[in-house]
């Protein structure tokens, strides 16, 4: 079933857990939707043959009275792709959560912004295959949990843990500095390769055991617009060149594309030759007060 160019909006439901979509059972891809102002996202159910597909859709505002919610609620089902999406302003829960068997985000953003208290911006937390590439990751002021992206914290269920971070631009702006990633203990293949970190958080070498190469840290001026949550890296601003982050569970984790404001992707017309999600350069974006 593909579904395309719907609004969900308003489900509410006595259980508290209103979905602009509930997806049970078979295959499902949407494209172009918009989730606003339900008490859920979607949400799906825990059958293990279960597949879905997201691309180019937003999920925002959605939550319920208690103030807790998910943008993205994937049970623990086959498979989850997502593609060119936009999660934006939770409300103390997650923006996605998946305990698919296998996760894959590739060129989306998932940012709190003004306002946002999201808790996790992404949480795998039966960990499974999670294949993270090429996304734009902000943690605002306002979080209600200080990190960022969480594997494993609820127990191991899929027989491959496998978790690679490639290609990401991760920004924490809480004011006493996050942690970028937490790996609960485990048997885990962690790659952690080429990826941008601006902010006050941990470094991702502290999480756990695994491979971390190239990744690069930088204060928020290597930003075109970081006030305006502009990430693209600013014309002139020196950052060291990538190295190829070579493949996991047979796919080759390079990036082809990147993402494209707001919900859309941008084919890349040669490798990256920057570390983060967007390899497109921007010029420096000044202020009223900086004229």
């Amino acid at each position: 079933v593909a579904v395309s160019g719907f609004d969900f909006e308003g489900a509410r439901v006595a259980a508290r857990n209103g979905a602009g979509i509930r997806f049970e059972a078979g295959q499902l891809t949407l494209r172009r939707c918009r989730f606003g102002g339900n008490e859920m996202g979607l949400l799906t159910s825990n059958d293990p043959r279960a597949e879905l597909v997201l691309q180019f859709s937003e999920f925002a505002h959605n939550l319920r009275p208690d103030g807790h919610n998910h943008q993205l609620y994937a049970g623990s089902i086959a498979s989850l792709a997502v593609w060119g999406c936009w999660f934006h302003h939770g409300s103390v829960g997650h923006l996605l959560k998946s305990r698919a068997a296998v996760s894959r985000v590739f060129y989306s953003r998932l940012t709190d912004e003004a306002g946002g208290t999201s808790s996790y911006e992404l949480e795998f937390p039966n960990g499974g295959v999670a294949l993270v590439v090429g996304n734009v990751v902000q943690q605002g002021p306002m979080t209600d949990n200080p990190i960022m992206i969480s594997y494993g914290a609820e127990g191991y269920r899929w027989p491959r843990n496998t978790l690679a971070l490639v290609h990401n631009t991760l920004v924490d702006e809480l004011p006493e500095g996050g942690r970028c990633l937490r790996v609960a203990p485990g048997a885990v293949d962690l790659l952690a390769a080429c990826n941008l970190l601006v902010g006050n958080g941990a470094h991702l070498e502290g999480a756990a055991a695994g491979e971390y190469r190239a990744n690069a840290y930088a204060g928020p001026e290597v930003f075109a617009d970081p006030a305006g949550y502009d990430y693209r890296v600013a014309r002139g601003a020196a950052l060291p060149a990538p190295l190829d982050p070579g493949r996991r569970e047979g796919m080759p984790l390079m990036p082809t594309h990147e993402y494209l404001h707001p919900c859309a992707t941008r084919a890349l017309g040669a490798r990256p030759a920057l570390p983060g999600a967007l390899q497109t350069r921007a010029d420096r974006h000044k202020r009223a007060s900086q004229a």
